[in-house]
This record gives structure tokens, sequence and C-alpha cells, in this order.
């Protein structure tokens, strides 16, 4: 969670601009540009896993981008609540689930 709320992630953007990789496409096959902001909330693919859990925890709404949601989430990660724990928990496990598969497509 601190890597993705600090961008520190090694995503295919910032590894082509280090010379590391040649392509910066997307492992989930949509053609877009792999970015914290694309993996995380723009891909189809994460976009699909996160109204899954948005809607697991009753909340109605649509990931709009990293900005506007680590907004939302930081919003929500105050307190000690059942609400507030069980949103925590989520937002770590869509992160992990999303870096993992991402892991998984491009290194196995």
């Amino acid at each position: 969670v601190w890597l993705t709320f600090w961008e520190a992630h090694r995503t295919l953007d910032k590894l082509v601009r280090w010379g590391v990789v040649s392509s910066s496409n997307c492992c989930f096959g949509c053609g877009q540009e792999e970015s914290i902001d694309h993996l995380f909330f723009s891909c189809p693919f994460t976009a699909r896993v996160w109204n899954h859990f948005l809607g697991l925890c009753g909340f109605r709404r649509r990931p709009r981008g990293w900005r506007e949601e680590s907004v939302w989430c930081i919003s929500r990660l105050k307190g000690n609540g059942f609400k507030s724990w069980i949103t925590k928990l989520m937002l770590a496990a869509v992160l992990y689930h999303c870096w993992q598969e991402r892991n998984n497509r491009l290194f196995n």
C-alpha cells in the first residue's frame, strides 16, 4: 500500500524511461501504457476487481483515478470502526491482488 501511495512501484512506464525494458504496454492486454494510475484504476481488468470489492463493501461507485481514489480512501481510513477496518483491508487486498496478477502475467 505504501508503494502505491508514494507511486513507487516499478511500473513499465518507469522501466522504459530508465532503459530497463523496451515496451510499456499493459500486461492485461488492453493496449494502454502501464502506469500507477492505469494499472490500479484505468485498466479494464483492475476496474472489474475494484468494482467487485467496492460492491462487497457496500460502496456504489466507480474508481476514477489514482489521485481521486487516494483522497477517497484516506477519508475512509480514519477511525477504528468496522467500516473503516473493512475499507483498509479491501484497499490492501485489491492493490496486492492487482500487483501480484500483473507480476504473474509478466514473469510466469
